[in-house]
């Protein structure tokens, strides 16, 4: 069993409902070399249901990114690699039965995509593509169709990036962290010589824009290689696989990470190969949620942040 991923969100109409008080639905669901599958807990998580898969791997590739369940009860898990594209697997009836969607403007990747979901449903879905660089698109139908799918590093000249992971808030807003580094080529090369960030691109139109930040301008989060092979790897697999982004009750970006470049590393030392559990808050301008807008002399003001 590989990549588990556990998730949670309201019953959708027409399939299986609660079986206590609990109103929520919880999903755990995993890879096992054969196929990919999910179960169902109808009580809180005190029992499953049996496992159904989501894909073979005549579908898709086995290793899958985090469950997310919509405010209508759909549910969603992003593949890397399904035929020559990235997709979601989707289920509308509270796990009974899956649905592979592709999007068919991205190529598949080498990291697990994640998929963040607005207030009203809106699907943002960010991934890695085949040649590097941090993309996302958008879907107003479960994935059947995506808009927008555009390059939200190529103005920093991002070349590279690893761990891609979406939130969303309002339906219009969202914000997608990944770490990454203006330098080309094979990143798990030992000898690559990049330096990588943390950056966090946010949208406030719907994804027909994004303005992307360094959020860790001063401080690296790893130079050199970071390999991504499992157990093929060497020293440089001190990240492993993800990164993660969440918001608070006021709709601020918090995304957690691990920082391998610590102590006289991150003032140019050499790297140490560090995994430091690391947050970097949002800490200026607007949030994800339109109420909480922060205004200043009737202007927006624009997004910083700490770590």
């Amino acid at each position: 069993m590989d990549h588990q991923t556990i998730g949670g969100g309201p019953f959708a109409p027409g399939g299986p409902g609660a079986l206590t008080s609990y109103r929520n639905a919880v999903y755990y669901c995993s890879q096992d070399i054969a196929d990919a599958s999910c179960a169902v807990s109808r009580d809180g998580g005190l029992t499953y249901g049996p496992a159904v898969a989501m894909y073979s791997l005549l579908d898709c590739g086995g290793l899958h990114g985090h469950v997310k369940v919509a405010p209508d009860g759909t549910v969603y898990v992003p593949n890397k690699g399904c035929g020559d594209h990235q997709a979601v697997a989707v289920s509308e009836d509270n796990g009974l039965t899956w649905t592979v969607r592709k999007n068919p403007s991205s190529t598949a990747g080498d990291s697990d995509p994640s998929v963040g979901i607005g207030a009203g449903g809106t699907v943002y879905m960010g991934y890695q593509n085949s040649d590097g660089t941090p993309r996302i698109a958008v879907s107003h139908d479960k994935g059947k169709t995506w808009l927008y799918d555009q390059n939200v590093g190529a103005a920093l000249g991002i070349e590279n990036v690893v761990f891609p992971t979406v939130t969303a808030g309002d339906d219009n807003r969202a914000a997608f962290a990944f770490l990454g580094t203006t330098t080309g080529g094979n990143y798990q090369d030992p000898a690559f010589p990049g330096v990588w960030h943390l950056y966090v691109a946010t949208t406030y139109d719907g994804g027909q824009s994004w303005v992307t930040a360094d959020a860790t301008p001063t401080d690296p989060v790893q130079r050199g290689s970071i390999c991504t092979g499992g157990t093929t790897c060497g020293k440089d697999r001190n990240l492993l696989d993800f990164v993660d982004v969440t918001t608070d009750a006021q709709g601020r970006v918090l995304a957690a990470y691990a920082d391998g470049c610590t102590g006289t590393c991150a003032t140019g030392g050499a790297q140490n190969y560090d995994a430091l559990a690391s947050i970097a808050r949002q800490s200026s301008g607007n949030t994800l949620y339109g109420a909480y807008d922060a205004v200043v002399s009737g202007k927006h003001k624009k997004p910083g942040g700490s770590h």
